[in-house]
């Protein structure tokens, strides 16, 4: 991403969340403007973007049936969203970030990940 593009947010039903997000950091975002300049914290930099992740699942199925997508992939980056169970909201997801060789996983609970029989590389 570069310096001026806007922050992607991936989920679905995400507008909301992103919003009161822009809302809730709209005077922190001023102050730190004025703290450190606007060539360090260009207002550019504090916009997001939502955009919904949809992953199919067969008719049927619940929507954590183990499905994955990416939803992100350039400058080296690739992030890949894959169901998870977080009962009661569904469709949930986790985040797989791979940078360089390395890789981070962002989700609610790895027990489950390790119970559902299949690591995230077969997601």
């Amino acid at each position: 991403m570069d310096a001026t593009s806007a922050a992607r947010v991936r989920a679905s039903g995400v507008d909301q969340v992103v919003n009161g997000f822009a809302q809730a950091y709209s005077l922190d975002e001023g102050y730190r403007i004025a703290h450190h300049g606007i060539a360090l914290m260009s207002p550019e930099n504090w916009q997001m973007q939502p955009l919904a992740v949809k992953i199919d699942t067969p008719v049927g199925t619940s929507p954590c049936a183990g499905g994955s997508a990416t939803v992100l992939e350039e400058n080296g980056l690739k992030v890949t969203a894959f169901t998870v169970d977080h009962a009661p909201v569904a469709p949930a997801y986790g985040y797989r970030f791979d940078y360089k060789g390395r890789s981070v996983v962002v989700r609610r609970r790895y027990d489950q990940v390790r119970q559902s029989g299949r690591s995230l590389e077969e997601r």
